[in-house]
Formats: C-alpha cells, structure tokens, sequence
C-alpha cells in the first residue's frame, strides 16, 4: 500500500514521466496484476525507448497476461538493445515456442547458452524441454 502512495504522490509531482509509469507498472506487476501493469510499462516505454530492463518488464507482463505478440515484440526490442541479456533471450524462446516458432525459439536459446549466464542450467534445460516429442 505504501508503495502504491508513494507513486501516486510522484505521479502527481513529476507528470508524464517514463521512470514513473515504470516503477508504476513493474510495481503493479510485482502485486501480480500484469494486465494492470501493461498500459504504464507502454506508456514508459513510448518516453524511454532505449531501456532494455524496461522491455522485458514490458514483455514479461504482455506475456503474462496472454499478449504473446506483444510480448515477444518486447523481448526482441530486450535483446536488440541489449545482446547479453540473458533473460531476454530466455523468455523470447519461451513466447516464440508459445506462438509455435520452432526457429526463432531455438535462435534465442543459442544465444542464452552462449552467455556466461547460461552455467546456471537454465537455458540447457529449456533446450531439453523443448526438444521432447510433440
């Protein structure tokens, strides 16, 4: 609850600021309300277009609430801005398997098993998942 005041008195004192709508939406997002979250982290995004922390939160929240273009549009802006963000790379292989593209699924899961990050298993065992018999 104090996290949502301390919003709305910074929503009222700072206007249409994307730092804001962001917090704002990752907030809403946190409380478990993606739906909620998606026209600030769109707005923030709109004012801020070179964040890729912001993109993934906006993909992650799209992707939550059952956008899966949307999200996957997110996640690319993710790992454009930022080619070793190792979660990007992660959830788009996650959207492109939901949206049922085999390709670009495995594309994204190449590139998270070629970071450093990628000694945690968790790429490798996406690999796995989506290797099994359909």
């Amino acid at each position: 609850d104090d996290a949502g005041d301390r919003l709305d008195r910074l929503s009222i004192d700072r206007g249409d600021d994307p730092a804001v709508e962001s917090l704002r939406g990752q907030w809403l997002l946190l409380e478990g309300n993606p739906s909620e979250a998606v026209p600030h982290l769109e707005r923030a995004q709109r004012m801020s277009e070179d964040d890729p922390g912001l993109s993934f939160a906006l993909g992650t929240a799209s992707l939550a609430s059952g956008r899966d273009a949307q999200a996957r549009e997110a996640f690319e802006r993710t790992v454009a801005l930022d080619p070793r963000y190792y979660d990007g790379w992660l959830r788009l292989g996650l959207v492109c398997a939901r949206l049922g593209d085999a390709p670009a699924r495995d594309r994204a899961l190449e590139r998270a098993a070629a970071l450093p990050e990628s000694r945690d298993g968790r790429a490798e065992a996406m690999k796995r998942e989506f290797s099994l018999p359909r």
